[in-house]
């Protein structure tokens, strides 16, 4: 019964061996899938503010010659608010930060140890960021990029559940 059992055991470790491989080959193509979608988020954020100043000075245009009086608009002062929600609408720190968790998780599904916990924290972190980007802009482009991600994201907390 001893042996019966030992062999019952070593079977079940080499099964969950190419279950972890199988696994680990299932997050690596999610995070490329993340990753793929990236270079076209970065692009458009470059764009962001100069579409934001071309919509708001038509529509400023607009409201202007609708209106009877003979308003001027201070240049320097739509280029100043045109600048602050630049800065509210950048998301090139969450990039960043999305690149470093892929990197940081990639290196702890190298590592030998009980990583489920780490890479459960991770995944969290990922979506966080991915969930930021989508707010921060209204940029199609970006959003639908942003939910690719947040699939992958999704597909990858799943995966993430059965890691020890």
């Amino acid at each position: 019964i001893e042996e019966a059992v030992e062999l019952a055991l070593d079977e079940l470790e080499k099964m969950r061996e190419v279950e972890g491989e199988s696994l680990k080959n299932d997050l690596y193509y999610l995070l490329s899938e993340i990753e793929t979608h990236l270079p076209k988020i970065e692009a458009e954020s470059e764009t962001v503010a100069e579409e934001y100043l071309q919509r708001l000075t038509k529509r400023i245009d607009n409201l202007l010659s609708k209106s009877d009086s003979q308003i001027e608009i201070d240049q320097a002062r739509l280029a100043q608010e045109v600048a602050y929600l630049a800065d509210k609408s950048d998301i090139a720190e969450e990039i960043i930060r999305l690149k470093s968790h892929i990197e940081q998780f990639r290196g702890i599904m190298n590592d030998e140890k009980e990583v489920g916990k780490r890479l459960d924290f991770l995944t969290q972190e990922l979506n966080r960021e991915a969930n930021t980007i989508s707010s921060k802009t209204n940029n199609l482009i970006v959003k639908e990029s942003a939910l690719h991600i947040k699939s992958a994201i999704e597909k990858i907390r799943e995966q993430v559940q059965n890691v020890e």
